[in-house]
């Protein structure tokens, strides 16, 4: 068996069904582990009762450890060479494993794909993703860029071993857990292949992890880039990665973070935290390389993120909220 498909599930009895629909009418050699992290709803007697006509199907039931957790049971338990992530709110496109399986014939350590993204009630909406192109590099070295990507398992096929081998996988209870693990996943690879097959949709829900604006909680971003850096720092690969960890901490830390912070508490001190984070860790971080990637008005929040200027930068989206 080439591949499993791990889904953790925690209080999600609303989308549970529609997602294992998704999964399981796919054609081809494959498993589904689905995870259930102490759900306190119907969502495990779901799964279960599905699983009863689907012998593709297991169910795994524990005490709550997170999503992080959840998806370290699945790939503990897994049996495939290679681990696809679905999350239980989420549904694969029709002919997904199809083309992944195909994809694995190639033998490559991560396939990457894109995804469609739908509201809360599964209708299509339009949004830009962090998708970096076709291509096939034997490398990860050749695509370096890639760490620029946007963290998430969701559109990705990774093989177990990277996981197993190096013991990297998702902190448990630790929120931006995929941000801690999958950085680290793409630089251990070798064969990579990226396709613009939308694969996979994924559900924008207000109340999604994702979606968490509370101040405080974002005081966790630097703990992540502590880890992040302390890792790469540990296997010697910083310096050569520079570039693209200083920009992974623009997205993420500088831009993000600061503005979830502020849309939640504009007089919180955190924004100013996060640019002397930048400054101690890269002094250099105004000049980077990638920062002609990013959009105008991404441009327009860099700018006023770095030169400490938040009331307007929080004006501004305050704004551009109320216009929606």
């Amino acid at each position: 068996m080439k591949l499993s498909i791990i889904i953790p599930v925690y209080n999600v009895e609303d989308y549970i069904k529609e997602c294992l629909d998704s999964v399981l009418s796919q054609k081809g050699d494959f498993e589904v582990i689905a995870v259930d992290d102490g759900s306190k709803d119907k969502s495990a007697d779901l799964c279960r009762r599905i699983a009863g006509s689907d012998p593709r199907l297991r169910v795994i039931s524990q005490e709550n450890r997170g999503a992080g957790g959840a998806r370290n049971t699945g790939i503990r338990q897994a049996s495939g060479e290679w681990l696809m992530f679905v999350d239980a709110d989420d549904t694969l496109a029709p002919g997904a494993v199809e083309r992944v399986e195909s994809l694995l014939e190639k033998d490559p350590d991560m396939v990457i794909f894109r995804m469609g993204y739908t509201d809360g009630d599964g209708n299509p909406v339009a949004r830009t993703d962090d998708w970096r192109g076709e291509f096939e590099a034997e490398s990860f070295y050749d695509r370096k860029d890639l760490l620029l990507s946007t963290p998430n398992p969701c559109d990705k096929v990774i093989r177990r071993s990277l996981f197993t081998d190096n013991g990297v996988y998702f902190p448990e209870k630790v929120w931006l857990e995929d941000l801690r693990a999958i950085p680290k996943l793409i630089s251990l690879c070798k064969k990579v292949i990226s396709v613009g097959d939308v694969l996979y949709f994924y559900r924008e829900r207000g109340g999604s992890t994702m979606n968490d604006s509370d101040a405080a909680k974002n005081s966790l971003a630097i703990d992540a880039f502590d880890d992040i850096l302390g890792w790469f720092e540990s296997r010697k690969t910083f310096e050569a990665l520079k570039d693209e960890l200083e920009m992974l901490a623009v997205r993420h830390l500088l831009l993000a973070a600061t503005v979830r912070v502020l849309r939640a508490d504009p007089s919180s001190p955190l924004p100013d935290k996060f640019v002397s984070y930048m400054n101690s860790h890269f002094p250099d971080f105004r000049s980077n390389r990638y920062l002609g990637e990013l959009s105008r008005s991404k441009r327009l929040a860099f700018r006023l993120a770095a030169g400490r200027r938040f009331g307007i930068l929080g004006a501004l989206f305050r704004l551009k909220d109320r216009l929606r």
